[in-house]
């Protein structure tokens, strides 16, 4: 199996998500099971790529509340503990990547991951959704001096 980001950004995903289900197993302990039950031969994994996995899930767990509160920022009329588990899960991976992340993702690249993660997961308005408050995020964070 070819381990690339997009197929690991679907597992972080799926383990936040679950972890809502489950919030005393730990993200990753999610996340090794979901990604052991799709890899029969470890050999084939990519060490860097699954590093960045574990990467996002540490640096999602560490920011969570101030991502959760810039999400709130940008979409104040859709508070996020109300969004779907779905959408939660991929503005975490995504606001995380655009300005948590120590290896930054380019943001058009950011941005397009979340987008795509959303027609594919989520519901009708998800990508849109997710779209609006992702690039309101870069137009007003980003800019700011020190960011």
């Amino acid at each position: 199996m070819s381990t690339n980001r997009h197929l690991l950004r679907i597992l972080v995903m799926q383990s936040i998500f679950e972890h809502n289900f489950q919030p005393k197993m730990p993200i990753k302990a999610i996340f090794d099971r979901n990604l052991e039950s799709i890899t029969k031969d470890k050999k084939n994994l990519d060490e860097k790529k699954v590093l960045f996995a574990y990467e996002l899930i540490q640096g999602i767990e560490e920011k969570d509340n101030d991502i959760m509160k810039l999400a709130t920022i940008y979409a104040p009329e859709w508070p996020f503990v109300d969004l779907p588990y779905v959408d939660q899960a991929i503005l975490k991976i995504a606001i995380f990547e655009l300005l948590f992340a120590k290896e930054k993702t380019p943001k058009a690249v950011a941005i397009d991951e979340a987008v795509e993660l959303a027609k594919e997961y989520g519901n009708d308005n998800s990508s849109k959704f997710i779209n609006g408050v992702l690039s309101s995020i870069i137009k007003k964070e980003m800019n700011e001096p020190g960011k």
